[in-house]
């Protein structure tokens, strides 16, 4: 009775799922970037009034307009997990870096340029479905020097980009844009 999961499907409009959220007062919010990034916006104009105590950012890209909304609406910058269908690939410090899951990961940069590198994946946990040296479509940005937080691990200072990005369709009845989001 402690713990209670909710799914809000990302199909729904974004107004129905913030009087879902209204309703829950979740202590712990995690969803995609973009969709973190709308519902800290709509939180700071004050519907949803949401409080929650730990935010964690998924599934594509945190933009720092994004960022920004979610430190300004709720005082706290948001946790980031790196996951794909390949699995666990990294997960945010206290320093805002992500560090590389090198535990259970071989990880190969192919670099892009000085900073910027594509990670080839080899998975040594798996025993099912092998995935090995397989390259994924993300732009990494290198963090320089150790990490303050004391984890030597590969560190990324940013996830730049993917192939996926949020898709602005007109709506069918007119008026304003509305947001297709990559998960979709």
């Amino acid at each position: 009775a402690r713990i209670r999961f909710r799914f809000f499907d990302l199909l729904r409009p974004l107004p129905q799922l913030l009087d879902e959220l209204q309703a829950l007062a979740p202590d712990v919010l995690v969803a995609p970037a973009s969709v973190l990034g709308a519902i800290a916006r709509a939180s700071a104009a004050g519907r949803p009034a949401l409080h929650p105590a730990h935010v964690v950012s998924v599934a594509e890209t945190l933009e720092p307009d994004d960022r920004q909304a979610i430190e300004t609406a709720w005082g706290r910058a948001p946790d980031q997990v790196y996951q794909a269908t390949e699995g666990l690939l990294g997960t945010g410090c206290a320093a805002g870096r992500i560090h590389l899951n090198e535990e259970f990961l071989h990880i190969e940069p192919q670099w892009l340029d000085a900073r910027r590198f594509v990670p080839v994946v080899t998975d040594f946990s798996r025993t099912s479905q092998a995935v090995v040296r397989y390259r994924l479509d993300d732009v990494l940005v290198g963090a320089e020097g150790d990490c303050p937080c004391g984890r030597p691990t590969r560190s990324v200072a940013a996830i730049e980009g993917r192939c996926d990005e949020v898709l602005w369709l007109p709506a069918r009845a007119g008026g304003a844009p509305l947001p297709v989001y990559p998960d979709l």
